[in-house]
């Protein structure tokens, strides 16, 4: 909670992720101690942290690029909820 930033996973390749200019759909989804991570329906990774649970955490979206090209990337409707 001090400003910086936890890698969870390195980068890893999906084909679940569309290129170029076409949209993604991007989810995560924590159960207990466990993170699911989704892209376009297609769970790609998972991560087991004992340290995320508790009040008072925050949630975000970092990209890069591992080319020398410039992203254009744009977050749409970025949702953070509790499910019962």
């Amino acid at each position: 909670m001090d400003g910086t930033w936890t890698t969870l996973l390195d980068w890893t390749f999906s084909s679940a992720i569309q290129q170029g200019t076409a949209s993604n759909h991007l989810r995560v989804v924590r159960e207990g101690e466990d993170l699911s991570m989704y892209a376009n329906g297609t769970q790609v990774a998972t991560y087991y942290e004992r340290s995320f649970l508790g009040s008072g955490r925050a949630a975000g979206v970092r990209v890069y690029s591992r080319n020398a090209a410039p992203v254009d990337v744009r977050f749409d409707n970025f949702h953070v909820s509790c499910v019962p």
